[in-house]
């Protein structure tokens, strides 16, 4: 049942028209879905385990000015406007 199910996100994460990327609590990719590859011209393997940081043009400056923030339990980069 796990592997369908498995099979299942996969199959929805990798259809997504927009870039999808999940991070470890620190902000270290582990998995960035087809639209990903396709925008920044990565393979997968290229940038797992690497600070989501270097796909911002500055993070920081971003974050102070309320841009974005951390999610406080994953440590993801939420998008707080546009």
């Amino acid at each position: 049942m796990l592997c369908r199910e498995q099979a299942t996100f996969e199959t929805i994460f990798n259809a997504l028209l927009d870039t999808a990327v999940f991070t470890r609590i620190h902000g270290e990719i582990w998995l960035v879905n087809h639209a990903f590859t396709t925008l920044f011209g990565s393979h997968p393997q290229e940038v797992i385990g690497k600070p989501i940081g270097l796909f911002y043009a500055d993070t920081a400056d971003d974050i102070t000015s309320g841009r974005f923030q951390l999610h406080g339990h994953t440590g993801d980069i939420v998008t707080l406007s546009t």
